[in-house]
């Protein structure tokens, strides 16, 4: 079972790279228009 904490660290580290990935495409998406 893991533990809560590693669970918040592991949801805190995808949720930065959804971040880092969704960032530079919205930035490209609202030049274009």
């Amino acid at each position: 079972s893991l533990e809560p904490m590693a669970t918040l660290i592991v949801g805190a580290l995808v949720s930065l790279v959804v971040l880092s990935i969704m960032l530079p495409i919205v930035d490209i998406a609202s030049s274009v228009h």
